[in-house]
């Protein structure tokens, strides 16, 4: 699937198949003027905004390290944002922020007016431990998390095999 977003156009997503032996053809965009918008705030639990946070139209990305790359949009000062050129109909947002959680909220988007959206950022968590072979500790162990909601994370274990995976989703 490859898409295109452009200020002022709807979404456009083109299917593209690639592999040994297939010949690259062009591929044409039918970018649409105008598109839906959607705008909000991201709030912490106490609905203060949240400065910085990073918007998904869409689940988190299971890579951390390139949600700031694959984000729509960023909150401002306020912790509001705005997505433009998006396609009419249902939508799902995510949000991230690396001290204060993460949230979802779902909506319709119509091309009338700008829709509203709030997403609450829950608590994150996080998990501790040390990993052990034979009873001695394992230095430079890679542990990963991939949790249902989207999000991710990873550490590696230090000479005595202790690690820390913060920023996860409590009850996950």
């Amino acid at each position: 699937l490859i898409a295109v977003r452009a200020r002022g156009y709807s979404l456009a997503r083109v299917n593209a198949e690639t592999g040994p032996g297939l010949q690259p053809e062009p591929i044409e965009f039918g970018l649409q003027p105008g598109g839906a918008i959607v705008e909000g705030q991201v709030v912490d639990a106490s609905g203060t905004g949240v400065q910085g946070a990073l918007i998904f139209a869409g689940a988190l990305p299971r890579n951390a390290e390139f949600q700031a790359t694959l984000s729509n949009a960023r909150t401002d000062e306020a912790g509001t944002f705005s997505i433009e050129g998006l396609p009419p109909g249902p939508i799902d947002l995510s949000a991230a922020h690396s001290k204060k959680g993460i949230g979802f909220v779902s909506g319709e988007l119509t091309l009338e007016k700008p829709t509203q959206l709030t997403i609450v950022l829950n608590s994150t968590g996080g998990i501790e431990g040390t990993i052990l072979r034979d009873g001695n500790p394992v230095s430079g162990a890679t542990i990963s998390v991939e949790m249902d909601s989207g999000g991710s994370g990873k550490a590696q274990t230090d000479e005595s095999g202790y690690y820390v995976i913060k920023g996860l989703l409590q009850g996950t």
